[in-house]
């Protein structure tokens, strides 16, 4: 049917049970891609009701609003083994039409751009799941009561398109639709990176440039980078009297966390910024989003950097994981073709998980 044509159907699928969201007796077959086991699983695509909570922009009020037509496929343990114990599924987020903010915005008419505010693991372990996901726009207000909007701290730079998918199972001539951005340089406490540029973009063979990617939990960079930004870092944290330590894997570079100050933007310890595309368009990194800490007691004084080394063989340069995403908030505004970071409410010392009053919004 156009129908599971639109929607990217692989034709019939085949089930030996009685009808059921796992059987839909081959009317139209679904294949999602699981990180996990790095394969494709095909199922009955299903349509269903699902309500989603929006809150007035004049009110903290949240009203809910229900959405007929959400395309989903079921799946087994099979496909899901390996994902956190908490998760109930898969939502993709890639630029596609059958993503959920594509749903979303396209169900309701609002601007098809969405931001992304990840939690903590701190929050994950003790505090629950609390984060936030908007489509359609601002406002992004961090907790009840509060009147500043952090789409007004957003630093934007251009979305950049790889012409080759960098996906793991992609056919001959997809585009990727995953989210890349220029990053121009990279600096540790002020201090430029000496590194290879031709890293940092994206060539004819799609390899190279930036990209995000919330199934990363710590960003990973090609070696050449990851041995600039380990050395620079850690010239700069002897200054500040911060001694090195042996590594825990998988991380390289490690620290003793009795010479950091706590601060409200998480411990003391020299920034990362980002260099972007764009005017004045830096995103800065504190102490919260490059500290990576450990709850087994012989590492008690142990910090960790959270970059991963790639190896020299990377497809993309810098893949910006979930480490150093959390509590900032990013946008994709693929209407006007940008990303949109901010490490404000970071620097603030709040959280995303205090969206207590602002539940996801179109």
């Amino acid at each position: 049917s156009s129908k599971c044509s639109a929607y990217g159907g692989i034709g019939c699928v085949g089930c030996s049970g009685k009808p059921s969201p796992s059987c839909t007796n081959n009317t139209c077959g679904a294949a999602a891609y699981t990180p996990w086991s790095d394969a494709l699983y095909s199922s009955g695509l299903i349509h269903d009701k699902i309500f989603l909570h929006t809150h007035s922009k004049n009110s903290s009020k949240v009203l809910q609003y229900p959405m007929s037509g959400f395309p989903f496929a079921c799946a087994g343990e099979g496909p899901l083994k390996g994902m956190s114990p908490n998760g109930k599924g898969i939502l993709t987020l890639a630029n596609v039409n059958i993503a959920f903010h594509s749903v979303v915005s396209k169900t309701f008419k609002v601007p098809h751009k969405f931001a992304l505010c990840l939690p903590t693991t701190d929050t994950i372990l003790y505090k629950g799941f609390e984060g936030a996901l908007y489509v359609g726009g601002g406002p992004y207000y961090m907790s009840k009561g509060s009147h500043r909007d952090f789409s007004k701290s957003l630093i934007t730079t251009p979305l950049v398109v790889n012409p080759k998918s960098t996906a793991p199972i992609s056919s001959e001539g997809d585009k990727s639709v995953e989210y890349f951005i220029n990053v121009k340089a990279i600096e540790v406490g002020g201090a430029p990176l000496k590194i290879d540029s031709s890293l940092l973009t994206i060539n004819n063979d799609g390899v190279g440039g930036t990209k995000f990617s919330i199934l990363d939990p710590y960003t990973v960079l090609h070696r050449n980078i990851y041995k600039a930004l380990v050395d620079m870092f850690t010239a700069k944290a002897k200054a500040m009297n911060i001694p090195r330590v042996a590594p825990v894997a998988p991380f390289g570079a490690c620290y003793d966390s009795r010479y950091m100050a706590n601060t409200t933007s998480g411990p003391r310890v020299p920034n990362i910024d980002f260099v972007l595309d764009g005017q004045n368009a830096r995103w800065r990194m504190y102490g919260a989003n490059l500290m990576v800490k450990f709850f087994d007691i012989k590492y008690r004084n142990v910090l960790c950097l959270g970059f991963v080394d790639g190896g020299l063989k990377t497809t993309t340069s810098i893949v910006i994981g979930g480490k150093q995403m959390e509590d900032n908030i990013v946008e994709i505004d693929l209407e006007s073709s940008l990303v949109g970071v901010t490490s404000a409410p970071v620097r603030s010392g709040l959280s995303c998980s205090q969206f207590q009053s602002t539940l996801p919004t179109f």
